[in-house]
């Protein structure tokens, strides 16, 4: 949505410069305030296609941070603290992203790969 407001506001200050130039004011103002926007949907798209495109690493390098707290989890490798933290901030990254992802607003520019990884629950642990 964040997107095609960009856009919009745009075509709409493009649109403005046309008849302010037509009525010999602000043209300069409507022009740069367009500009702006035309660089605001440049960078938009250019997050887009930089997210989008690094999927499959993301989701190896999700893939191999999940499995990894796993591991450390059943080895007790870094102590009981250390893991839970990182239980913590995995959940805790991982729910931010699943409702981004979903976000009105700001969803366009997250790639849906978040709903397949799962939360470690810490009930469901021997600790």
């Amino acid at each position: 949505m964040l997107l095609i407001l960009f856009i919009v506001l745009f075509f709409i200050f493009i649109f403005a410069s046309k008849q302010c130039e037509k009525l010999g004011t602000m043209e300069s103002v409507c022009e740069t305030i367009a500009i702006v926007f035309a660089i605001t949907t440049i960078i938009s798209f250019f997050i887009i296609v930089l997210n989008h495109a690094t999927i499959n690493g993301t989701i190896a390098s999700k893939n191999q941070q999940y499995d990894l707290i796993l591991c450390q989890l059943n080895n007790n490798d870094l102590g009981l603290k250390e893991t839970i933290n990182q239980i913590n901030e995995w959940n805790t990254d991982l729910a931010f992203m699943k409702a981004l992802q979903h976000d009105l607003w700001l969803g366009i520019y997250i790639p849906n790969i978040y709903d397949q990884f799962e939360f470690i629950d810490l009930n469901k642990l021997n600790l």
